[in-house]
């Protein structure tokens, strides 16, 4: 049996009500966390792209194509606050930081 509209509408209200604490809360949550933030990031190319950069390289047979599927990395990375960006790893291998953005 359904609930009469308003009734209805009154619950989405209520609903829409309580996702907004929600937000904020985790918005204030956000605004509090310590700069640099860290995150893994996933880079992708086409096999299409990596194929033409291995020919280019002079890679032929089996090694262009078992270039052409190193199409994905991950990238563990520092955001600073302003927004400039330290790369820390590749795929799980630490790096030496290199910085990316003015100023870096």
């Amino acid at each position: 049996m359904s609930l009469p509209l308003s009734q209805q509408i009154r619950r989405l209200d209520a609903e829409i009500a309580r996702l907004q604490l929600r937000k904020d809360a985790l918005e204030a949550q956000r605004a509090a966390a310590p700069w640099p933030q860290q995150t893994r990031i996933y880079a992708s190319l086409s096999k299409d792209n990596m194929w033409d950069w291995g020919s280019a390289l002079g890679l032929t047979g089996d090694a262009l194509a078992l270039f052409r599927h190193f199409n994905e990395i991950a990238l563990d990375i520092q955001v600073a606050q302003d927004g400039r960006v330290t790369i820390l790893a590749c795929d799980g291998r630490l790096l030496a930081p290199v910085g990316m953005g003015e100023g870096a």
